[in-house]
């Protein structure tokens, strides 16, 4: 087993120092699975701060702007969302990515909430898509988590009674920061994971991160 995989067993993503670049990126994402494309068509995808009034209606960015990226499931409106995203760093930036298992927000849930999030339905609506779906979903003999509060709303009363608690536990929720350095590399378990980014200040408005989704 790779340190890489390891990592991603026992937390759910897995973070390694250089080594990765354009040229080498898919070869290490055919390594986990098989790259698939994201939304724009584009298997590598450049990720760079925008301001919100220069950036695609919708997306994070578009609702952000350079302020801080709330903790999501990348993918959450697909049908069945990415299995892992793949992050690497053109060059040093000090605007962290910042990760925590998804099952460390419904551990701050009570126990009532838990179940009520392990029955709630969410609507994801135009723009994002058209269909319903769950926090928890199973493919194969895997279950995973989807949560992004940015698509996702609720459409059941046990959804509605847990939309204001996840949200709230979101915006505290102690997460580790992932620091990069050029080469730098940071794996997702997708279903496992929640993700977001800090607050980019003006100084680290060069910062480039390379994306790819893999499926297995």
């Amino acid at each position: 087993m790779t340190s890489i995989e390891h990592q991603l067993k026992q937390r759910g993503w897995a973070e390694e120092e250089g080594g990765i670049d354009e040229a080498t990126l898919l070869g290490f994402a055919d390594s986990l699975g098989t790259p698939i494309a994201s939304n724009s068509g584009e298997l590598v995808k450049r990720l760079t701060p925008k301001h919100q009034g220069l950036a695609t209606e919708h997306t994070f960015s578009g609702s952000y702007g350079n302020k801080a990226f709330p903790l999501h499931t990348d993918t959450a409106f697909w049908p069945l969302p990415a299995r892992y995203v793949i992050f690497v760093s053109t060059g040093p930036s000090s605007t962290g990515t910042l990760v925590a298992p998804f099952e460390r927000l419904l551990a701050r849930l009570p126990r009532k909430q838990i179940a009520q999030a392990e029955q709630s339905v969410w609507l994801i609506p135009p723009p994002f898509g058209n269909m319903y779906c769950s926090l928890q979903f199973r493919s194969g003999r895997s279950f995973g988590w989807r949560y992004d509060a940015h698509c996702m709303r609720p459409a059941n009363g046990a959804a509605h009674a847990i939309h204001d608690a996840l949200t709230e536990i979101e915006k505290e929720l102690a997460a580790e920061r992932c620091i990069w350095t050029k080469g730098k590399v940071l794996v997702l378990d997708n279903w496992v994971a929640i993700h977001g980014r800090e607050a980019v200040p003006s100084m680290d408005c060069h910062r480039e991160l390379l994306r790819v989704y893999v499926n297995q």
